[in-house]
């Protein structure tokens, strides 16, 4: 049983009891777990796919590359996308 305590406008306590079973707990750990593991897979995936398109467009010798989305353009965008890629997969990786 958790007790949170509030002040109301007339300086008095009102106290809030909030009761959890055992079982909504692990449900909530478990939908917790799940999320987090989605998400560590979705912005490893997203890391990966930026690092392929930063390597691809560096070994085929591309001069300009153009992302509508991003304030960069030409050599410089992939330098920031191949770095930002990298950057992102070792968060990713020691995040836990």
């Amino acid at each position: 049983m958790f007790v949170v305590r509030r002040v109301t406008p007339s300086g008095r306590d009102a106290k809030i009891l909030l009761r959890f079973t055992l079982l909504e707990v692990v449900r909530l750990e478990v939908i917790k777990a799940l999320l987090s593991f989605l998400s560590y897979v979705y912005h490893g995936l997203l890391c990966l796919v930026v690092l392929a398109l930063s390597g691809l467009a560096m070994a085929a010798g591309a001069k300009s590359l153009e992302l509508g989305m991003l304030p960069w353009s030409g050599t410089t965008l992939l330098y920031v996308l191949l770095f930002g890629a990298l950057f992102g997969l070792f968060t990713v990786v020691s995040a836990r």
